[in-house]
């Protein structure tokens, strides 16, 4: 029963929501230019990271994890949102369970598909996409309804009380205006005030993730598929801050992508079998910019030092298919200058002879079916 569930959720949203892509119309005076090479000289992932702490996240009936699809980190809780169960989880730091939001229906306060969170420590909201209708929020701490506006999204930001930064991947249309932008910013009546990068490809699937926001030092910065480019966003302008280069690697063309589509593949199933970038999620400390990405079946973790100029990136482990160790790098966040990352508490079963001490230590509380655990950490 739980994987039908999984089945519909995801072909819910496949066909609902619109993969696209722009690398034109950019401005880039101050664009940096990073580039990553190949490294296969990383014997342990641990060998990149220091000052680890572990979180096992609490299990029972009433917080059983899914999948963690966003992860968002406050001053004192872990946020988790799971498009699965249609529900946000809440854990402190030692991992107990808090609270959850999981209001599903047709009434007020209520929502029909959730897909993704926006955590606003500031205003004290959480806020919520409901798919194809508005966004909704509640008070961050009791999650009573508070709220909601008429935006049409697929992820969302509040950058600030009441004003939304949002990710679209269709053309929106609002008073008989067709705006067909990634990125569009509304103001507290709901009016559309800006719009940025157009929109040069569509279709009817999204490639994850499907939040495409990052937040560093107060700043928002968005990075669309398929392209290498990073904007950063501010009041009045969003424009190109980085460009990643892979090595050899690459990502699709558009004109691949329409190619696909012309012949009515679904593109998503043809860049299994090829061997380009095609998921990407960018996250930003002090000292590191992190790119976690994927070409065919292989992950791959791509790492750059801003202090020393210079970057890398290697393999992780091969997608859907067990491993003979540990990936620490299914990163999630950044909190206070460390990176958030998920640990699969199978995985952590079947790779007992891998695990450093203080993964050791939570081994006789963990089974098969427990809520992952939450490592913190830096890199070196």
């Amino acid at each position: 029963m739980k994987n039908c569930i999984k089945i519909l959720l995801i072909s819910f949203i496949l066909l609902h929501i619109v993969c696209c892509n722009n690398n034109k119309h950019s401005n880039t005076a101050n664009m940096q230019k990073i580039v990553l090479t190949e490294n296969s000289f990383v014997n342990s992932q641990t060998d990149l990271m220091k000052d680890i702490r572990y979180v096992q996240l609490q299990t029972s009936d009433d917080c059983l994890i899914n999948e963690v699809t966003e992860l968002y980190c406050t001053s004192k809780e872990i946020f988790i949102f799971d498009i699965f169960t249609q529900s946000v989880y809440v854990f402190d730091y030692s991992g107990r369970y808090l609270r959850k939001l999981h209001k599903v229906g047709q009434g007020p306060g209520e929502y029909s598909m959730m897909s993704s969170v926006s955590v606003n420590e500031q205003t004290k909201k959480l806020s919520i996409v409901d798919l194809g209708k508005c966004v909704m929020y509640y008070d961050i701490n009791s999650f009573d309804y508070l709220g909601e506006q008429k935006i049409d999204a697929v992820s969302i930001e509040e950058v600030e009380d009441g004003k939304y930064v949002t990710f679209n991947s269709l053309p929106v249309t609002r008073d008989d205006v067709q705006y067909n932008y990634f990125v569009l910013k509304y103001g507290v009546k709901g009016n559309i005030e800006r719009q940025y990068v157009p929109i040069d490809f569509t279709s009817g699937y999204l490639m994850r993730p499907a939040h495409r926001f990052y937040k560093f030092d107060n700043d928002l910065f968005f990075y669309p598929p398929f392209t290498s480019q990073v904007y950063k966003i501010t009041e009045g302008s969003c424009t190109v801050c980085y460009d990643i280069q892979y090595g050899n690697l690459s990502y699709p063309s558009i004109d691949f992508l329409n190619s696909t589509e012309k012949r009515g593949e679904n593109y998503i199933k043809k860049l299994y079998e090829e061997h380009y970038i095609y998921f990407t999620q960018i996250l930003e400390s002090r000292n590191f910019l992190v790119s976690t990405f994927n070409v065919g079946k292989r992950c791959y973790l791509g790492l750059y030092d801003k202090k020393k100029n210079n970057g890398f990136y290697m393999f992780r482990k091969e997608y859907n298919k067990a491993s003979n160790s540990i990936d620490y790098f299914h990163i999630y966040g950044v909190y206070n200058d460390e990176f958030v990352s998920v640990l699969k508490s199978s995985e952590i079963k079947e790779n007992k002879a891998l695990m450093d001490n203080g993964l050791k230590k939570l081994v006789s509380i963990t089974v098969d079916d427990s809520n992952p655990v939450i490592c913190i950490f830096k890199f070196k």
